[in-house]
């Protein structure tokens, strides 16, 4: 009976340590408080292109470079205002007088908790994957020797980084 018993302890830690090999809970990865990327983001089967850029803690910039219909619209949410401007025209309003779910303000919340570190985190050898919620919609952004690839919003909407 205690050999039987032995050979199950093994068996049962055997099988714990292989199946921990794969991902495993890590620290966020450490993005700039200052960030700026480039990324192309899909929603509505539609792609965008877009220059994002945060300004420290205070806010965040985004001018779209395609398609055509919005090249050169620029979205700027600092505090609590958003300031939309195009082909000349601008236009400043409280952020809650814009769309809850808008493109640019789920990309940036959720960008905000990866730089702040407000994620769950799992590792996978040079893989990161962190988890959160922005305007209570589940995000997943993956990264690769610590530079951000792609950031996924509830089916709602997809960004690949350049």
């Amino acid at each position: 009976m205690d050999l039987r018993r032995g050979i199950i302890l093994l068996f049962v830690v055997g099988i714990t340590a292989f199946s921990a090999c794969g991902a495993e809970a890590c620290k966020p990865v450490e993005l700039d408080e200052n960030l700026a990327v480039s990324c192309e983001i899909e929603q509505d089967e539609v792609t965008y292109a877009a220059e994002f850029e945060r300004a420290g803690g205070a806010g965040w910039k985004a001018v779209f470079t395609s398609p055509e219909t919005v090249e050169g619209l620029e979205v700027a949410l600092f505090n609590d205002t958003c300031t939309v401007s195009f082909e000349g025209l601008t236009y400043t309003a409280d952020r809650d007088e814009f769309p809850e779910y808008g493109m640019v303000s789920l990309v940036t919340l959720a960008l905000d908790d990866c730089i702040s570190g407000k994620v769950k985190c799992q590792e996978s050898g040079n893989r990161v994957t962190e988890t959160g919620t922005a305007q209570g919609l589940d995000f997943t952004a993956e990264f690769k020797n610590k530079k951000l690839l792609s950031l996924e919003i509830s089916g709602e909407l997809a960004a690949e980084f350049k």
